[in-house]
């Protein structure tokens, strides 16, 4: 009954993932994490092609667990390639907010990444706008 329901919303799970990784491409030096997301995948692909199996041959539901073991085992052993995200920023252990959490391959808050990387900071120069009225009715 379980292996039916997860069968049944594989694909959604899938294609959360996958939109994630296109998500990804918009974060510039994400490269370890979208690849991360798509280790992911594959491990999700996995489990569900064990599940169909299971379910296809009419084997015991209880074959799900050891299934469930070698996936959970192949994302321990892969787990630096797997899952590289981190909520708190590695230098300073401040929280990182969903951009950095999901990009960013080197886990640093802005202000940090700032400090590491000063050659590529740029100056933000503020714009400024000159607005002289020439009565109370010309300002909108």
């Amino acid at each position: 009954m379980i292996l039916q329901m997860i069968e049944r919303y594989y694909n959604w799970a899938l294609i959360g993932i996958l939109l994630l990784n296109l998500t990804q491409r918009k974060i510039p030096n994400s490269h370890k994490k979208r690849t991360a997301t798509l280790y992911l995948a594959a491990v999700l692909l996995l489990f569900e092609l064990g599940a169909v199996t299971i379910l296809t041959r009419g084997w015991s539901h209880y074959l799900a667990i050891p299934l469930a073991l070698v996936c959970l085992l192949i994302i321990y052993l892969l787990r630096n390639r797997a899952w590289p995200f981190r909520l708190r920023c590695v230098s300073c252990n401040a929280k990182l907010d969903f951009n950095h959490v999901i990009g960013g391959d080197e886990n640093l808050c802005r202000t940090c990444w700032e400090a590491a990387h000063p050659e590529l900071v740029q100056e933000e120069e503020p714009i400024e706008v000159a607005i002289e009225p020439t009565d109370a009715t010309s300002i909108e």
